[in-house]
């Protein structure tokens, strides 16, 4: 049981870093893009807060759809995004 514990607060540890380099990856491309948060959050149908969190990576739940519509927001492949995680 201690062994599984551990085991997930690894996975978890390596969920949070993996969040963090994609929110600097959609920093980066919406920033080359020179788009605002508020631009992507109104393509998107959310708020500026929410992608602002996705960018700081303390978002942990976010949804395949929503990084899809991201990715169209930036014009950019869904793909790119998950480059060099």
């Amino acid at each position: 049981m201690k062994q599984e514990l551990i085991k997930d607060q690894n996975l978890n540890i390596v969920l949070a870093k993996k969040m963090v380099l994609l929110g600097k990856r959609i920093k980066s491309f919406r920033q080359y893009k020179d788009f605002t948060q508020q631009y992507v959050a109104f393509n998107i149908g959310t708020d500026k807060c929410v992608i602002s969190s996705i960018e700081l990576g303390t978002r942990r739940n976010v949804t395949l759809y929503t990084l899809i519509k991201i990715s169209s927001a930036l014009e950019v492949d869904i793909e790119d995004l998950f480059n060099k995680l």
